[in-house]
């Protein structure tokens, strides 16, 4: 089964990190990072060297890519390279297209947002979302945060989470293995397996606009069994064993096309035909390791939409306009010191910057 062509990829969220001498052999000339871009379902990976960031350590924080933009642009948070167990962290704009790299800021503070306090609880962050003209940070077990970072004055909404009776039991880490929150079709959804071990059930719910009282309502759109998946011919041919997968991500355009990893494999089910239709071996850097076992799943993954290619020196010169205008706005923007490799940045500028890369 193979996929059509499409201006998307799946992008590795955590980089490989090779040796400086070895990225000057396998790096183009003038470059300071490369992306290898993969068909689908394969997995795409930014390569970056140990001058940028130290690979993951056994135990420790890591390094992982914060967002991905359809322009090219990569925000990696980088681990500080001049030693292991630092909490030293670095931010680095990474132009896949052009293979350049700035280096945005340096500064103490956790690697993630996994267990920062907030308010009366633990925040266990598992990402940002930009859609609709605002910020939406996920933690599946308390539900999303949104703002405009754009206003005047910030407001933080907080939006519950389906919940559904027969949630399945699991670690706290692993959590992004059995609900997801993600951008498909030009709506925010979710999805979750649950039910039991023996009969799990996938749903999908799409959030609607907000009522005029601020109220916002998740709509159930999918709710189909994974036994019935199981027993169809198309996942038979896959010779995958009828074990409970995890979840990988939706397709970014296609909501009813969903992504699961098992074993060492990916495939995507079409949750209206209930049928597999697509399936392939999966790699990617190797997870960190864990005093529990760390699943693969969609908290390691990104659905990039991004063509590779379509690279700056083929692009016409309308298009070229238009990066040339972004690249502006962008300094514009953000103060001129951001843009001098190894300086300081404000966490507010450093703010606006994520806000503005995001949007």
């Amino acid at each position: 089964m193979e996929a059509a062509a499409e201006p998307w990829t799946i992008l590795a969220r955590i980089p490989n990190a090779v040796k400086d001498e070895e990225a000057k052999r396998i790096f183009p000339p003038g470059t300071d990072i490369s992306v290898a871009c993969n068909g689908l379902p394969s997995a795409s990976v930014l390569t970056v060297p140990l001058s940028i960031s130290s690979p993951p350590y056994p135990y420790c924080n890591d390094p992982y890519i914060a967002a991905a933009d359809r322009s090219g642009l990569l925000l990696l948070k980088a681990k500080n390279p001049l030693a292991k167990f630092s909490a030293m962290v670095t931010y680095h704009l990474c132009d896949a297209r052009t293979g350049e790299v700035i280096s945005l800021c340096k500064h103490m503070c956790p690697m993630d947002l996994h267990a920062e306090n907030l308010g009366r609880r633990c925040w266990f962050g598992e990402g940002v979302i930009s859609h609709g003209g605002m910020l939406w940070w996920v933690d599946l077990s308390y539900g999303l945060l949104a703002c405009d970072p754009f206003a005047e004055e910030p407001e933080l909404l907080h939006v519950p989470l389906p919940r559904v009776l027969d949630e399945l039991p699991v670690e706290p880490i692993n959590h992004s293995a059995y609900c997801c929150a993600k951008v498909s079709g030009g709506r925010l959804r979710y999805v979750q397996i649950h039910g039991s071990c023996d009969a799990p059930v996938v749903t999908t719910w799409a959030l609607a606009d907000p009522a005029s009282a601020g109220e916002w309502k998740w709509n159930t759109e999918r709710s189909v069994c994974l036994a019935d998946i199981w027993a169809d011919e198309s996942y038979l041919e896959t010779m995958l064993p009828r074990s409970m997968p995890a979840l990988a991500l939706l397709h970014p355009m296609d909501p009813d096309r969903l992504y699961f990893f098992l074993d060492s494999c990916i495939f995507a089910i079409d949750l209206s035909r209930r049928i597999v239709v697509e399936f392939s071996g999966f790699r990617m850097p190797d997870l960190p390791k864990h005093p529990r076992d760390l699943m693969i799943s969609s908290h390691f993954v990104h659905a990039w939409e991004y063509d590779s290619s379509r690279s700056a020196a083929k692009m016409d010169g309308s298009q070229n306009f238009v990066i040339r205008r972004h690249q502006q706005a962008l300094r514009q923007r953000v103060p001129t010191h951001v843009f001098k490799r190894k300086q300081e940045i404000s966490e507010v500028d450093l703010k606006k910057l994520v806000a503005f890369t995001l949007r």
